[in-house]
């Protein structure tokens, strides 16, 4: 007979316990996003602004863009690689 194990629960971890809970889900929706042809966002130290993000593709172009706030469309700042 099987038995039940109860999960700790994520409002009883620590950071580091959530971030290696999250860690292959994030990194399965990273992969499937590149492979849909979507890109992936995040922020480095070039996002100098709260509306900056980097776009990264799947064939490595990687772009600064500023996300405008009254449209939700974004611009293209610079191209990376």
């Amino acid at each position: 007979m099987a038995t039940l194990t109860a999960k700790k629960s994520v409002f009883d971890m620590d950071p580091e316990e959530i971030h290696n809970h999250l860690k292959p889900t994030a990194i399965k929706l990273k992969k499937d996003a590149l492979n849909n042809g979507s890109w992936y966002s995040y922020r480095n130290e070039l996002c100098v602004e709260d509306d900056m993000f980097i776009h990264e593709f799947k064939d490595g172009r990687k772009e600064l863009i500023q996300l405008g706030n009254e449209t939700g469309e974004f611009k293209v700042l610079k191209v990376l690689h």
